[in-house]
């Protein structure tokens, strides 16, 4: 973000997730905001399950109390939102839903800087930039992804603060394909896999 950021000038980021108008079904609808002034910063992440109350909320499309509370929370308003970082979208015509979802119906600066992520990026970058390492190799499992990444699992190596993706499985005949079927043959949905592999620790 070094290229973003202006020298003294605070910087707000919003991790949206998922894009707005794509296709099928997310869970964990979310917002996360993050805001960098000097040597101190301000984190806001929240669920829009959470705030509906209704577990694994099938109604919410878009993580728009999420994000207005977390603005609430940091005290400020969207226009002050420097980069959007959202899931890679396929199927939706960005420039003019980005519009209307971002500028006009959210008031969000029309000069702020959209970053797309693949939706595997997104679960390695937390993990290797988190790490505090230097370089290693990275596997990101998790089923299905989304429409902008549809893959089971891909892995790749992380060396001089980038990531470099090697390979991946499309379809339903990786590792995370095998872990719904371990979790609906124990009795759970497949939104418990989670659970399950959490449980899977203790025998």
């Amino acid at each position: 973000m070094k290229n973003i950021q202006q020298k003294g000038k605070k910087l707000v980021i919003a991790g949206l997730y998922p894009c707005p108008h794509v296709l099928g079904y997310y869970h964990d609808i979310n917002a996360s905001l993050l805001i960098i002034e000097r040597e101190k910063a301000g984190i806001y992440s929240y669920e829009e399950e959470k705030l509906s109350t209704i577990k694994n909320d099938y109604i919410a499309r878009f993580p728009e109390r999420s994000l207005m509370a977390g603005c609430k929370e940091l005290n400020i308003t969207p226009k002050d939102i420097d980069v959007l970082v959202i899931s890679k979208p396929v199927t939706i015509d960005k420039e003019n839903i980005y519009q209307l979802i971002f500028n006009e119906i959210f008031k969000i600066n029309k000069n702020v800087k959209i970053v797309e992520v693949l939706h595997h990026d997104g679960h390695a970058a937390l993990a290797v930039y988190g790490s505090g390492l230097d370089k290693g190799i990275f596997v990101s499992i998790d089923g299905g992804g989304d429409e902008g990444d549809p893959k089971d699992f891909h892995w790749g190596v992380y060396e001089n603060k980038k990531m470099k993706t090697m390979g991946g499985c499309k379809g339903s005949s990786g590792l995370a394909y095998l872990n719904h079927l371990l979790t609906e043959s124990a009795g759970f949905s497949f939104l418990e896999n989670g659970k399950v592999m959490g449980l899977g620790g203790y025998g």
